[in-house]
């Protein structure tokens, strides 16, 4: 059985609410009249230069949200699919996909015969470097005819890396700087006569 501790009011006074329940009584001050006009509300546009400092922050907030967006660009021809199969390898020309495909974005550099339609989409976070999201390429290869012989598409990751060589090419000559170059060439040309 649980015994019951009186209950100590440390000098304010005791109210009993029904079922034997012991609370302190709360004692409410009356609000004086005056009181709005003593503590008057906070207002962040009270001055000029409050204002101004504001409005800078809000402006320097978005601009920082701006510039952290991804920037997208679309570069380069990419012919819809409902288009590709309109072309027929072994009957289309080259005029058939010009008229379908318009001109092509490369034409191969041994072989003109060879049309690519290229397409990139780039992606760019505030000043970091261009990023290629997506890549397609469609090759459209005739024959001696000018027949279309091979159709095909490529996309991002058909593509292999090709990493340039840090090798120099040996040149013929000596070297000299620029002002050996500025200065040597006095004196060497002749009048028109």
């Amino acid at each position: 059985m649980a015994r019951k501790m009186p209950f100590k009011s440390c000098g304010h006074p005791v109210v009993q609410l029904p079922g034997n329940i012991m609370r302190p009584a709360l004692k409410l001050k009356a609000i004086p009249e005056d009181f709005n006009k003593r503590i008057a509300p906070v207002n962040l546009m009270q001055s000029k230069s409050k204002r101004f400092t504001f409005l800078f922050l809000a402006g320097l907030a978005v601009a920082f949200v701006a510039a952290c967006s991804p920037r997208i660009a679309a570069r380069g021809n990419l012919p819809e699919p409902e288009t590709l199969e309109k072309i027929v390898v072994g009957q289309s020309t080259k005029g058939d996909v010009t008229d379908l495909l318009g001109s092509p974005s490369s034409i191969a550099a041994f072989d003109e015969n060879v049309w690519l339609y290229i397409s990139r989409r780039t992606e760019t976070i505030a000043f970091l470097a261009p990023e290629v999201v997506d890549q397609r390429v469609v090759l459209v290869s005739f024959d001696h005819a000018n027949r279309v012989d091979i159709l095909s598409e490529y996309t991002l990751e058909d593509g292999k890396p090709v990493i340039p060589s840090d090798r120099i090419t040996p040149t013929s000559g000596k070297e000299i700087t620029i002002l050996q170059q500025l200065f040597g060439n006095l004196g060497r040309f002749s009048g028109t006569e």
